[in-house]
């Protein structure tokens, strides 16, 4: 290699990301079914000033936000099937704080930087354990749910994080460290 480069340097990248230790974290375990209901009452009780809150897919981003404004919560989607000036509706809305709740995809939600988002919500856990890492990077409270079908999501995230996610009341792990 010495003959080939002058000055050579070796450069490492870390391939598995830490989380920031500051991130209140917390897992809470919710039936796929009383997710959007456990979701609404979170929303209404004010705690929660402003979210960005992730989904697996377009479709389930959409049907959240439309559920979500049914329930009289300022809300609005994006992702790569809406129309650009839809996208920048929604940002320009999310940005000004006239819609408080943001419902996006990984994809869509590279770029967002908003100071001031309170929470990052994982309605469905990632599938990709560097995404949970990306998405809650974004806040210093996340809170993530998860429903029986995910845990081998669970299991993964944990495992490149190198700790169990803390539960956050009424939830319970079984003794491979699954749920329920």
């Amino acid at each position: 290699m010495q003959s080939l480069l002058a000055e050579p340097v070796y450069v490492s990248v870390a391939s598995e990301p830490d989380t920031i230790p500051k991130i209140d974290q917390k897992l809470l375990f919710v039936d796929r079914e009383h997710k959007t209901s456990f979701l609404m009452r979170l929303l209404e009780d004010g705690s929660i000033s402003r979210a960005l809150v992730f989904t697996r897919t377009k479709h389930q981003a959409n049907r959240l936000a439309f559920r979500l404004s049914k329930g009289r919560i300022g809300t609005d989607s994006i992702h790569g099937d809406k129309s650009q000036t839809a996208r920048e509706k929604a940002l320009a809305g999310f940005y000004s704080g006239r819609i408080p709740v943001l419902v996006a995809i990984d994809i869509a939600a590279c770029g967002i930087d908003v100071d001031d988002i309170s929470h990052a919500i994982n309605f469905e856990m990632p599938n990709e354990p560097q995404s949970y890492v990306h998405h809650i990077g974004r806040t210093a409270r996340a809170l993530s749910f998860c429903d029986a079908t995910e845990g081998g999501y669970l299991l993964e995230i944990e495992r490149l994080l190198r700790q169990s996610v803390p539960v956050l009341t009424g939830g319970r792990r079984t003794p491979r460290g699954g749920m329920f």
